[in-house]
């Protein structure tokens, strides 16, 4: 109902202006009314709604934005001769593979059922390792030769990627792997015993060492932090232990108090923290892996009762957890190619096997930020496509899966 007021509607805002969503996803747009008077009113279920482009941002009558395909569109909101207008963009969902011989497959995904369409990739030298930052905006890749770190923008709309200012950057060789912080301001890439950080530059991508850069790492090829992002952890394969370290605001690296911290079990190779609460795992060529809690105040490791846990025969590479920190991933090349699916306790940690699925030699594993969809890196030369039941865990491979790529070592969603 339009309250009774002595001045005139001039214009009308439409807020938030110029948003930017995820395909699949919606956004309540609310109207302003601004009166001569200096008055103003929430317009938003009187006013008309339209879109210029209902295949990109469709509309309701009260004010409901439903993203479809990625794209830009123009909303308005109208009353009697007053009319206002702001854009809304509706950013794809997309997957990447690093394929070893010497590029990154790039995918559209489909935010109904999962599936891919495949997109126009790069050509990178030996691409290994994949890390995008969380706002899905950059890309960036670890060639194992000659131990360069390639990085990449990422367009919002199709997925291609153009080359960030200044790449590729050297590294050292090896370098398998890169993780972004959860902040995206840093990059991460262990290599032989060293630790090099890169502070992104927000605009553009490009990669500036930070100061002390490379740290010390032990024996390491896998990052990860703890849902707080203050403190950084690395396995430690020949000590067989997991390194903590405490991250500065500038990104620079102190070893914690008590690290390395015992795994165990012999030669972590992989470990992930879980990003809604405060649980470490790490993950061997056995078919078992290590859990830990993590100390809010000091970051030290204590395990829990009942580690090491099995794994459903998916001992080996790579893990990955769901943004809400249900479910853990487990890919195992070594054992048939399985990934092993566990749930995790959301107040203890605890890890409850769930099912384990073939997919094709998986190596590597990761959940897409939907939460409804996993995909798989598989070194038998494809990508696996498989939908999430929340509820469950269980695993279902999309009609048409794999795709046939070429040797995959990596692989991310984005966003």
């Amino acid at each position: 109902t339009l309250n009774v007021t002595t001045g005139v509607l001039q214009t009308i805002t439409i807020t938030p202006s110029d948003a930017v969503i995820l395909t699949g996803t919606t956004q309540q747009l609310t109207a302003t009314g601004h009166f001569s008077d200096g008055s103003s009113q929430d317009l938003t279920s009187l006013v008309t709604w339209s879109s210029d482009t209902p295949s990109v941002a469709l509309i309701s009558s009260s004010g409901l934005a439903t993203a479809g395909v990625p794209g830009t569109a123009n909303v308005s909101a109208g009353f009697g001769l007053v009319t206002g207008t702001t854009s809304l963009q509706v950013k794809g969902r997309f997957v990447y593979a690093a394929v070893s011989t010497g590029s990154v497959a790039a995918f559209i995904v489909d935010p109904s059922s999962g599936a891919l369409t495949p997109t126009t990739g790069v050509s990178t030298p030996s691409a290994f390792g994949l890390a995008a930052d969380p706002q899905g905006r950059f890309l960036y890749v670890t060639n194992d030769n000659p131990g360069t770190v390639s990085g990449f923008r990422i367009n919002p709309v199709d997925g291609t990627l153009t080359p960030v200012p200044g790449a590729p950057v050297v590294a050292g060789s090896p370098v398998l792997s890169c993780t972004v912080d959860r902040s995206g301001q840093f990059l991460y890439v262990p290599a032989l015993g060293r630790m090099f950080v890169f502070q992104i530059n927000q605009t553009d991508g490009s990669l500036q060492p930070v100061s002390g850069s490379p740290f010390f790492n032990p024996s390491s090829f896998s990052v990860t932090f703890d849902a707080t992002n203050a403190f950084l952890y690395s396995n430690d394969q020949i000590g067989n232990a997991v390194n903590g370290c405490l991250k500065a605001v500038d990104g620079s690296l102190t070893p914690l108090g008590g690290s390395p911290f015992a795994d165990g079990w012999p030669e972590p190779t992989w470990v992930v923290a879980d990003p809604a609460a405060g649980f470490l795992y790490a993950s061997g060529f056995e078919e078992v892996l290590s859990a830990f809690s993590i100390d809010p105040a000091t970051g030290a490791l204590t395990p829990l009762a009942g580690s090491p846990f099995p794994t459903l025969h998916a001992g080996g590479n790579q893990m990955a957890i769901d943004n809400l920190g249900r479910f853990l991933f487990v890919a195992g090349p070594d054992f048939g190619g399985e990934v092993g699916v566990l749930s995790i306790n959301p107040t203890s940690g605890l890890l409850t096997p769930v099912s384990s699925f073939g997919a094709g030699s998986a190596f590597e594993v990761a959940v897409d930020g939907s939460g409804h969809f996993v995909y798989t890196a598989n070194a038998a030369g494809s990508v696996g496509e498989f939908t999430l039941d929340a509820s469950t865990g269980n695993l279902t491979e999309l009609p048409g899966s794999p795709l046939i790529v070429g040797p995959v070592q990596g692989i991310v969603t984005v966003p």
